[in-house]
């Protein structure tokens, strides 16, 4: 009986040891399944976050990075002076011609103008050279007639426009908020307030060996800078390829219907235009001839009616001729009979 009892003694305890330690294994498993899951989270927000293709990831010619804020990708050039005087439209045709894209205005609050660290760390290599703002001001709007308070329209390359609220405290005083930060009294008391013909006032920023200095207002006309900031959307229709094994530089393969250095042209278009054409050109021809059927048969209608009507005058009027004639007289012949 103690035997039977040591053996069922025994087995509870196993049982009871086997339960526990299921219940911790489950425990254990239901942890190292949280922590996979997040773990699977976190590497796949990090997989989104750099997915993005931009063209600075083709090449090390140029600086740049994603925004992933306002989904853009930027880079940093210097602008070259072929064909252009001025920064502004060299600007844009050097960011069409390295990114397909657009110079990048900035705003801010403080020293760096909203910019990443690792771009104005970048730029100071450029020192006491100048980077150009994409933001122009491109007009002013009053709004009492004393010029104590008016706004200036602030327009990016985009399109898009900010009102800039500047208000005048002085003779030779403003006050602005945080958008003209580095550009002096001064100047937007001769840009802003006494020359109205000047506009859109482009701006540039002086560089220094600390980051972003002072702020320049001119007309875009004259201004001058080095550097430009371009920004462009994703490539998403690219997928990067390099020619040979050791090559740093690469290539786009684009994706169906789409061509171009950065597979930024849709190439889907066109024949369907060459398809649809021909038939929009017989619907056109074939309207026109039947425009012309038409209003030769109007015209026909319209001559024959024109013809009878003239008919019917003309016979109207021969009546009303013959109806004014006096009526002729019949006189029978005399005959004389012989007498035999």
């Amino acid at each position: 009986l103690n035997l039977v009892w040591l053996l069922l003694s025994t087995r509870t305890v196993r049982a009871v040891a086997s339960l526990v330690s299921g219940f911790e294994n489950f425990q254990h498993s239901r942890t190292m399944f949280y922590r996979a899951l997040l773990f699977a989270v976190l590497v796949q927000a990090v997989v989104l976050t750099s997915s993005e293709l931009c063209p600075h990831d083709l090449s090390d010619d140029f600086f740049g990075y994603y925004d992933a804020n306002e989904k853009m990708c930027v880079s940093l050039h210097e602008i070259e002076y072929t064909d252009f005087r001025n920064s502004y439209t060299a600007g844009m045709h050097q960011c069409y011609m390295a990114v397909h894209g657009n110079i990048r205005g900035f705003l801010g609050n403080d020293s760096t103008y909203g910019l990443p660290k690792k771009v104005i760390k970048k730029m100071q290599t450029y020192n006491e050279k100048f980077l150009l703002n994409g933001m122009r001001i491109a007009r002013k709007q009053l709004i009492y007639s004393d010029y104590k308070l008016f706004n200036v329209i602030g327009r990016f390359t985009n399109g898009t426009d900010i009102l800039i609220p500047v208000r005048r405290t002085g003779p030779e005083s403003f006050a602005v908020k945080d958008y003209f930060l580095g550009i002096n009294e001064e100047q937007i008391s001769l840009r802003l307030y006494k020359r109205v013909n000047e506009y859109p006032y482009c701006i540039k920023t002086e560089i220094t060996h600390l980051g972003l200095g002072n702020s320049y207002m001119q007309s875009c006309e004259i201004i001058k800078a080095d550097l430009v900031l371009c920004e462009v959307e994703p490539l998403i229709h690219c997928t990067p390829m390099t020619e040979d094994e050791n090559s740093k530089v690469k290539k786009c393969e684009c994706s169906a219907q789409y061509a171009g250095r950065f597979c930024e042209q849709r190439i889907d278009f066109t024949p369907e235009f060459d398809i649809l054409s021909p038939v929009i050109f017989s619907a056109v021809a074939g309207s026109a001839v039947a425009i012309l059927v038409a209003c030769g048969f109007c015209i026909y209608v319209q001559c024959k009616k024109w013809k009878q009507r003239k008919q019917a005058i003309q016979e109207k009027k021969r009546m009303k001729q013959a109806s004014r004639m006096p009526t002729p007289v019949v006189v029978a012949p005399f005959y004389v009979r012989r007498r035999a």
